[in-house]
């Protein structure tokens, strides 16, 4: 009795839709980062950084909410195969922005902002809460 279907060809969908859903969560995670984060100069807001592989250990400066998701879809499409992605933050303050030290956007709004991202992958059918 022989396989229908040939096992690399079910190995590569499982990482083919593997790495649909890695992309999809990152790009959902970043952008709600982004656009939790409070602005007064932006420079918060723009150093939302994600790449695969390594997490980056720069910082620059500051850009619009469009152009910081856009250079995160950048390092998304360029991912092959299933990565880890990093999505950091290298500012020295982003610790104290997400302890409520602004008036813009409440204490905790990055578990807010991931907690968020989660629950619409979960609705997406693309995560299971345990």
């Amino acid at each position: 009795m022989g396989w229908n279907i040939d096992p690399r060809a079910i190995t590569n969908e499982v990482r083919r839709r593997h790495l649909i859903i890695c992309k999809r969560a990152a790009l959902e995670i970043g952008n709600r980062l982004v656009l939790a984060t409070p602005v007064k100069s932006g420079r918060a807001r723009s150093n939302w950084l994600l790449n695969y592989t390594v997490p980056l250990r720069y910082v620059v400066e500051p850009t619009t909410a469009e152009q910081a998701i856009a250079e995160m879809v950048k390092a998304i499409d360029r991912a092959e195969a299933v990565p880890l992605f990093y999505i950091v933050n290298n500012l020295p303050y982003i610790e104290r922005l997400n302890e409520g030290t602004s008036k813009q956007a409440p204490a905790g709004f990055v578990d807010t902002a991931i907690d968020g991202a989660t629950m619409r992958l979960v609705a997406a059918g693309l995560l299971k809460r345990r």
